[in-house]
């Protein structure tokens, strides 16, 4: 919990705040609040996806220059 509050958990899992949530009183739960539009939010993430693709062809070839040093 100190750390992270403290800001030294740099990624927390879904599973930390559902047991924090659940210690503190409260439900944490996932609830649609509208329905999704496919149509449109499709070609986004699949666009997004591209975009990861290539920062992490990126990192990879970042990594390997490093390496090769």
């Amino acid at each position: 919990m100190r750390d992270l509050f403290g800001g030294k958990t740099r990624r927390p899992q879904h599973a930390t705040f559902a047991k924090m949530a659940g210690a503190l009183g409260y439900k944490y739960d996932l609830v649609r609040d509208h329905e999704p539009n496919y149509v449109r939010e499709l070609p986004k993430a699949r666009e997004q996806y591209k975009d990861h693709k290539v920062a992490l062809e990126k990192k990879r070839r970042r990594e390997a220059a490093k390496g090769a040093k």
